[in-house]
């Protein structure tokens, strides 16, 4: 009997096209065959040159259909010379127009200011140079350019401001030249000083460098997005052979949206206005287990005894509190009852009375947990999240706990987060935590790992770790910490009240704190500082660099005077002083 012949490979146009889109393909035909070999296959094809008729229509239809698909080349942007990756890309200056034909004389489409473009090329029109640009790099082209409407931009980096709270408003000069002899010059602190006054005074001489100054107000660019684009970086030494980093930026003044329908401005915000509706929200949060029910009982007087003294005065309705309890995880000892509890919310249409009602109600438990440590990143968590901070311009978190949380590898522990992620989440709110370490005899073994918890929980921007060890841990010793911290934090409220109280004309921004001495009222008012400073960049919107130049000046100017300017900084992100150290 004959043996079945073995198929030959397929041939044709069709295979011949899947070869060229799956090379693979084109390296094992016999895997057809085994198809063709294959049980599953429908009976009614027969194992002979039919089936592979058929198979190779299907393939034909098949490179039709991908040939159809498959895009052509697509055309790279520019590169950066001397690079063999790095596109060049552009910033679209104030005023730019994107013309389709680049014989056109005029028409065209507007820009919108700092727009990125990455490059395709560069040629003249009519003794007119142009750049011809694309929003991306697969070769999709918008158009084209003045080369005068744009800025070339390198470094594909920008800068951001942080909170002005713990150092002095940044200038900006107008060229490198200017700011590296101010940064190599023994007397940069006194001169930078001296430009500063003058230009928050507007009384620069004609001759001056100074170009702009940063906004008195903190703008939080996550929140109300602005651009202030790198567009080159240069290192010098001071006289004493610091580094300095000089970054070269563009900015352009801000203008507010116009009021749907009106096409005008909203009028702007007085100071004097936000500062009598800055509100002050503390949270605490306790550790509610066995040990703490005296903590808990001090921690109700000094809130009570904070009521009292604000009871009656322009500023009571400007103060309120929170309450939060936590314990370690229920799973384990299901008599501790829960993990976290929110036993007063943080809200202005809580009364003073229910606050120190819920507190009375707040019980130590009478069940001790496994291990010395709780979850108190559980009780943060609950503070975070659970309570309304929108209304308040100063918002804390007061830690009160004389052990370590559980970490947040931890199988029970609540959250699954650490220190760090924790501080991340309250700083998206706009929180400052502040952590009272009770260092009880008890707890000595856990001492430096409940230190290290918190020290990274409560870090701020320029004040540093908000981390405070009680010695001893008694409810006096925690009493007379929490006087303070409460008095220094509510203070702010009535300081924001007094300064905009009576004030005929706009009022300024709050001034930085002076030292105290003590390090918790220092790190406090730097805080509360801050806290002032971001609240008045929300409310009266978006922040701009206030241009500086001597000479008439108006409020809305048609060539926008600020496109490119020089700063001293410590790194590419975070704008510093200009005079690092005196």
């Amino acid at each position: 009997m004959p043996k079945p012949r073995r198929p030959s490979p397929p041939t044709g146009p069709g295979i011949a096209a899947m070869s060229h889109l799956f090379p693979s393909f084109r390296r094992r035909p016999e895997s057809i065959a085994t198809i063709a070999r294959c049980p599953r296959m429908d009976s009614g094809l027969r194992r002979n040159d039919d089936l592979w008729r058929v198979l190779s229509a299907l393939l034909v239809a098949l490179a039709v259909l991908f040939s159809a698909t498959v895009p052509a080349f697509a055309r790279d942007p520019l590169l950066i010379e001397g690079k063999k990756t790095l596109f060049q890309r552009v910033l679209a200056r104030p005023g730019a127009v994107l013309l389709h034909d680049p014989a056109t004389a005029g028409g065209g489409q507007p820009v919108a200011a700092f727009t990125v473009y990455y490059v395709y090329g560069r040629q003249s029109a009519g003794g007119v140079d142009l750049v011809q640009v694309g929003r991306n790099s697969r070769g999709d082209v918008d158009g084209y350019i003045r080369a005068d409407q744009v800025i070339d931009w390198k470094q594909s980096l920008t800068v951001a401001f942080a909170n002005p709270a713990a150092r002095e408003r940044v200038l900006f000069l107008k060229d490198k030249d200017a700011a590296a002899r101010l940064m190599a010059a023994p007397t940069r602190a006194t001169d930078a000083r001296t430009m500063r006054d003058a230009a928050i005074g507007d009384r620069l001489p004609a001759d001056s460098p100074v170009l702009a100054i940063e906004p008195p107000t903190f703008v939080d660019v996550t929140k109300q997005f602005y651009l202030l684009p790198i567009l080159s970086t240069d290192s010098v030494l001071t006289d004493d052979g610091f580094a300095a980093r000089l970054l070269e930026v563009a900015s352009v003044p801000a203008t507010k949206t116009p009021l749907p329908g009106t096409g005008q401005a909203p009028p702007a915000v007085d100071p004097a206005d936000a500062l009598r509706n800055f509100k002050v929200g503390i949270t605490v949060v306790i550790d509610n287990s066995t040990s703490m029910q005296p903590h808990i009982e001090r921690t109700r007087e000094a809130v009570r005894r904070i009521y009292d003294k604000i009871k009656g005065t322009p500023f009571a309705d400007n103060v309120r509190f929170g309450v939060v309890g936590f314990r370690d995880n229920a799973k384990v000892t299901p008599a501790l009852g829960y993990v976290s509890r929110v036993f007063s919310p943080l809200s202005i249409d809580t009364r003073p009375e229910e606050t120190l009602a819920a507190l009375d109600a707040m019980k130590a438990a009478d069940v001790s947990s496994p291990n010395f440590y709780e979850d108190s990143f559980a009780g943060i968590k609950t503070a975070i999240d659970s309570m309304d901070w929108a209304p308040f311009g100063g918002r804390y978190i007061v830690l009160i706990t004389d052990a370590g949380s559980r970490a947040g590898n931890d199988p029970l522990s609540e959250t699954g987060l650490g220190p760090a992620q924790l501080n991340q989440l309250a700083h998206s709110k706009g929180i400052a935590t502040f952590a009272l370490h009770l260092l009880t005899q008890a707890g000595v073994n856990d001492h430096a790992r409940a230190k290290a918890q918190y020290e990274e929980l409560t870090r701020f921007p320029g004040a540093g770790s908000l981390y405070y060890g009680v010695p001893g841990g008694s409810a006096e010793a925690l009493g007379s910490v929490v006087d303070l911290l409460v008095d220094d934090l509510t203070r702010q409220a009535e300081a924001a009240v007094a300064a905009a109280g009576g004030t005929a004309s706009p009022a300024p921004p709050p001034t930085p704190p002076a030292p105290s001495g003590n390090a918790l009222s220092d790190q406090s008012q730097i805080v509360g500082y801050a806290m002032r400073l971001a609240y008045l960049g929300r409310v009266q919107g978006r922040g701009r660099l206030t241009c500086s130049r001597p000479g008439p000046r108006t409020a809305t100017p048609p060539i926008p005077p600020c496109p490119r300017s020089t700063c001293a900084c410590s790194s590419p992100r975070t704008s510093s002083r200009i005079s690092p150290r005196p």
